[in-house]
């Protein structure tokens, strides 16, 4: 199971290098230009950074595993962005493509 959320910021490149040194401390973590991942035992992460926006996917085998992740990125991104108003909703990835399909379809 997995789910994605976005965010909007100016800071994204930026906010993407922090959280994967700072996730590096404790779990396996890979970085290269614009994408990260990380290996949370639980669960994947992988963050992808544009110029303004954020994205982040969440995996895990289990829902208590899919729970920590999304908690995890929330509560360090308080932390590293403590000047921005970050806001972002965590979408099943099926969800989003039916709505991209029901857009592009104009349905």
């Amino acid at each position: 199971m997995s789910q994605i959320a976005a965010i909007e910021t100016e800071k994204a490149e930026r906010l993407l290098k922090g959280l994967c040194n700072h996730f590096a401390r404790k779990r396996t973590v890979s970085y290269e230009g614009n994408k990260g991942f990380a290996d949370c035992g639980e669960g994947k992460r992988e963050l992808t950074a544009t110029a303004s926006t954020l994205t982040f996917q969440a995996e895990a085998d289990a829902v208590d595993g899919l729970k920590h992740g999304k908690r995890a990125v929330g509560s360090h991104l308080g932390r590293f962005a403590p000047d921005e108003e970050i806001r972002g909703n965590w979408k099943d990835p099926a969800y989003i493509e039916r709505n991209q399909f029901a857009k592009k379809a104009k349905l």
